[in-house]
């Protein structure tokens, strides 16, 4: 009667003990997936042509010659350093959004 009751418990305790490594795998498979779905970090640099009229957006025009023109928004985490208004050369790290404008992450005006 012992040994059974030892044995039991011997096995349930195995099986406590193979069910959190496996657990533990998931859990960092998981976050591992997850950062490779965030995108890194980008930067561009260009002249302001436009700031939205509630101030959480502008429009940088990159490149000399490509008059490419990016989209941005800011937040409550955006760091805004330096004076920013139309025409103000600014250096921009951002993050692209899916689907939507790029959230800026700092905006540095240039001097």
């Amino acid at each position: 009667m012992r040994k059974l009751i030892l044995s039991a418990s011997l096995l349930a305790f195995g099986l406590t003990l193979t069910a959190v490594p496996s657990r533990t795998a998931t859990l960092s498979r998981q976050s591992e997936n997850t950062q490779k779905s965030e995108p890194a970090a980008q930067s561009a640099v260009g002249k302001v042509t436009a700031i939205g009229s509630n101030g959480h957006s502008f429009t940088i025009q990159s490149g000399d010659n490509s008059k490419q023109s990016m989209d941005f928004v800011i937040d409550q985490n955006t760091k805004v350093e330096g004076h920013v208004h139309v025409g103000t050369t600014v250096t921009v790290a951002y993050a692209p959004q899916q689907g939507g404008p790029n959230l800026a992450i700092t905006v540095t005006a240039q001097a």
